[in-house]
């Protein structure tokens, strides 16, 4: 009886030691495996790093070498259309979305339209567009005029949802909130092409994004910088005032604020006034 329980004990001690043995190799085996893969992973990293650190380098250099004389600027006729109210009218919709973005696109669709002959898209923002024009591509009659078109497509566009009367959503009931105001500026600026659209880059471009958060009451004008003055012609029967806003690391800014009731002409018939 003795004997047959020692050797069960054994036999018990053996598989326990076998299992233990076993168990160490496995885990040495995958610790060596991922020990590999990691290594491999690190050097990875250090190659991609150096390959990054050396292009960074050598872009570096080459900036370094580059003169302000050598940076082409452009003499440019800024026009940013601004949807006044908008934030309010999005955070009104939250239950009808997508209703809203399409009032929204189709506005500023039609304001694109519009100018498209005149002014260059540059980038749209939600509630504003960058148009631009090279400073001397046009007279400032035909800017003026171009100007007075965007007003009179965002009218027609908001005008033709309000009339169309095929949704009673929150976005269609307050579409008759959202106005307009169009800022024009005309400066030196860097042109250049990034992630498929036409950015730009300098002070005037940051003087223009400033003005639009002004002291101006009123939700629909045209505010004309001073340096823009010489470049656009608005007739009609406005009401003008002169303003002088202050940027911080600017400095002041003089512009010209542009009211009137509604949009005022349609361009088919100033074009053909101006003919």
């Amino acid at each position: 009886m003795m004997d047959h329980l020692f050797h069960d004990y054994q036999h018990y001690i053996t598989s326990f030691w076998t299992i233990i043995v076993l168990v160490l190799f496995i885990t040495g085996l995958l610790l060596l495996r991922f020990g590999h893969k990691n290594k491999l992973a690190e050097q990875r990293y250090l190659n991609a790093s150096h390959q990054l650190k050396s292009s960074l380098t050598s872009k570096a250099k080459n900036l370094s070498g580059v003169k302000d004389d050598e940076i082409e600027t452009h003499d440019t006729i800024f026009i940013v259309p601004d949807i006044s109210h908008y934030t309010r009218f999005i955070a009104g919709n939250h239950f009808s979305p997508a209703r809203a973005q399409y009032i929204i696109f189709s506005l500023v669709n039609a304001m694109i339209e519009a100018s498209a002959d005149t002014f260059e898209l540059s980038k749209f923002e939600g509630d504003a567009v960058l148009f631009f024009s090279d400073a001397q591509e046009h007279s400032r009659e035909i800017i003026g005029l171009k100007i007075i078109a965007i007003f009179d497509a965002f009218f027609e566009a908001k005008q033709q949802i309000l009339e169309s009367g095929i949704c009673s959503c929150d976005a269609c009931k307050h579409i008759d909130v959202l106005d307009l105001k169009v800022f024009v500026h005309r400066g030196e600026a860097a042109r250049f092409s990034f992630r498929g659209s036409i950015d730009h880059f300098g002070t005037d471009v940051i003087i223009l994004y400033r003005l639009m958060k002004n002291n101006v009451e009123g939700d629909r004008y045209v505010m004309v910088t001073d340096a823009a003055r010489d470049s656009v012609s608005l007739n009609g029967n406005f009401s003008r005032h002169a303003i002088e806003e202050y940027l911080d690391d600017v400095g002041k800014i003089n512009a010209t604020v542009h009211r009137f009731a509604q949009p005022i002409v349609r361009q088919n018939d100033a074009m053909a006034n101006l003919a």
